[in-house]
């Protein structure tokens, strides 16, 4: 399975929207769009330790041309990855302490960070 990762500008800075390969139909909605400096450090760090193959590309939505990455992961592992930055996508940033952002940037674990969500989704209820 494939990812495409799009830097994309929006108002205040920039966003990384991550698309599952092949695309969609609607360029508006990627499968996990982060917005925020800590959760696209995260799933960069994620995806640089999960995926075998990364391919630079382009990506051109409505004629205008973006840089994209295009990574190849194993079934298994593409399942995780996507459940895992979906619900990283989906939490309060305020809610990642500094200490636990430090500790998953350093040394990226998909186990770690579907612990540090589930406490996170069991503090929120």
């Amino acid at each position: 399975m494939r990812f495409l990762l799009v830097p994309w500008s929006i108002g205040y800075g920039f966003s990384l929207r991550i698309y599952t390969y092949p695309l969609q139909r609607y360029i508006n909605h990627p499968s996990v769009e982060l917005r925020t400096f800590r959760k696209q450090v995260i799933a960069l760090k994620m995806l640089e330790k999960y995926v075998a193959d990364k391919t630079l590309t382009t990506y051109n939505p409505r004629r205008s041309l973006r840089m994209a990455v295009l990574v190849e992961a194993s079934d298994t592992v593409f399942e995780g990855l996507l459940r895992a930055l979906v619900a990283l996508s989906k939490i309060d940033c305020s809610k990642l302490k500094r200490s636990v952002f430090k500790e998953l940037a350093e040394n990226p674990s998909l186990e770690r960070l579907e612990e540090v969500l589930a406490l996170i989704k069991l503090i929120e209820v």
